[in-house]
């Protein structure tokens, strides 16, 4: 994703717009790579988000209507850079969320010591 987003920049587009543009295109392709397995599209929505992010190295807990993040796959660069890597974190999921649901789920910025930034919670 940094890498695409840098690219990008290189021609001229804003290194902010880049880095949301790959992580969620990044999210969507997540979708796309498991929306026909049957494991994926028979779940709900909530726990289908959170089978296609524990794929990519997230460990997620469903709990009650909530999807948190026990962990952040890039933690060594979010020690350093954590806005960065938060707002990559939030839209890859953005992405995923957009790709895989018809509007039931919204995803948040919610950081909290101990897992990752990201959550994502069923829509009252």
């Amino acid at each position: 994703m940094l890498a695409e987003a840098v690219e990008a920049a290189t021609h001229g587009v804003p290194l902010a717009g880049a880095l949301e543009t790959a992580a969620r295109a990044a999210g969507r392709a997540a979708v796309g790579a498991v929306r026909s397995e049957r494991e994926v599209s028979a779940q709900g929505p909530l726990h289908a988000v959170a089978s296609i992010l524990a794929r990519h190295g997230y460990e997620p807990r469903v709990q009650g209507s909530v999807v948190t993040l026990a962990n952040c796959p890039f933690q060594s660069l979010a020690r350093s850079h954590p806005d960065l890597v938060c707002g990559l974190n939030v839209h890859l999921v953005e992405g995923l969320v957009e790709a895989l649901d018809e509007g039931t789920l919204q995803t948040r910025l919610d950081p909290a010591p101990g897992r990752c930034c990201a959550t994502v919670s069923e829509v009252a």
